[in-house]
């Protein structure tokens, strides 16, 4: 019995790619104050490559359909993220 199948994305797992990419967005974005979708997919796209790539040499095999689920719910993530980010006003402190 293989519990640990690469096809199989448990949603913990998605929901934490989702969280960190978010994040990840989020943090890219809040400096420039622009763009938000462009930056926030750049690092949503960075970290679901990244984590695709350590998913493939942990298990070594490929991870089937999963995969592209995986990578379209965290790229979504750090696009929510940026576009948050740009969005999302603060008070000034004086």
């Amino acid at each position: 019995e293989n519990s640990g199948n690469a096809s199989m994305f448990k949603p913990i797992g998605i929901i934490f790619g989702f969280l960190g990419a978010s994040l990840g967005g989020f943090i890219t974005a809040r400096p420039i104050r622009k763009k938000g979708a462009i930056f926030g997919g750049i690092t949503g796209a960075t970290v679901a490559l990244t984590l695709s790539v350590i998913l493939f040499f942990v298990n070594k095999s490929s991870a089937g359909m999963g995969i592209f689920i995986f990578m379209g719910v965290t790229l979504l993530g750090g696009i929510i993220g940026g576009i948050t980010a740009v969005n999302l006003k603060f008070k000034k402190k004086y």
